[in-house]
């Protein structure tokens, strides 16, 4: 059994929601800034995927290195705009939970296919 990126996106999402959940029954805004996080990681995620996927099976590893490097800085501007901002501001642990549910679901991953 191989580890594929929709069984990390999968556990992924899983774990946001839990994560999310019982965040917000303690903190509804905490709930929201997981979901946040969680959501960044998520779409990051994906479009890694379909870069990777479209750019090098093109043969544009060059491309591909460069359109990754523009994604991070898009995700950097967006992240300091938000945290920025005066109106919406989430919260910080709430939002370092929500980015930790990718590693960790990687890591079940990598566990569940090395099992099976």
């Amino acid at each position: 059994m191989r580890a594929s990126v929709s069984g990390v996106a999968l556990r992924h999402w899983l774990l946001v929601v839990g994560v999310a959940g019982a965040a917000a029954l303690a903190s509804p805004p905490v709930g929201m800034a997981v979901l946040f996080g969680g959501g960044v990681m998520g779409a990051s995620l994906h479009l890694y995927a379909i870069g990777l996927r479209t750019l090098v099976q093109r043969g544009s590893p060059r491309l591909a290195l460069g359109a990754f490097f523009v994604k991070l800085a898009l995700f950097l501007g967006v992240g300091w705009l938000v945290f920025s901002s005066e109106g919406y501001r989430p919260d910080a642990v709430g939002f370092a939970a929500g980015v930790s549910c990718l590693p960790v679901a990687a890591a079940w991953e990598a566990i569940r296919t090395r099992r099976g």
